[in-house]
């Protein structure tokens, strides 16, 4: 459908369709990575992925602020991963604390999006 539903409508495409067969293929994919996660963990439990929580959000707004000017996009979320990804291993290697970990991405969060949140400021005035 792209960023505008009213005109892919126009445009004759059946959105209701195209949103529930989206939504139907978001939720099989989350029903999948919950199977393998229990199968890999040998438990079910509703927090497991909970300490990767704070990384993805980390890439998606790392993500933005390095491509399409502050729009989230897969690309940039899959390159904005990456090094959050290699940091975290990093301070696993030299035994850093988890909350301290979680501190420092917060950090590389807060110096990822504020240079592009300056500058739309500096621009709209």
């Amino acid at each position: 459908m792209g960023g505008n539903a009213e005109a892919a409508r126009y445009a004759g495409i059946d959105t209701r369709r195209v949103r529930l067969i989206a939504f139907a293929l978001y939720g099989v994919g989350a029903a999948a990575a919950g199977l393998l996660q229990a199968v890999s963990t040998a438990t079910a439990s509703t927090t497991a992925t909970q300490p990767w929580m704070l990384t993805s959000i980390a890439g998606v707004f790392l993500g933005m602020s390095m491509f399409r000017g502050g729009r989230p996009n897969l690309p940039g979320t899959v390159l904005g991963v990456i090094p959050l990804r290699l940091l975290e291993n990093g301070l696993n290697f030299t035994d850093i604390n988890d909350y301290l970990q979680s501190a420092i991405t917060g950090l590389v969060i807060v110096i990822a999006v504020l240079p592009p949140a300056i500058a739309r400021l500096r621009a709209s005035r």
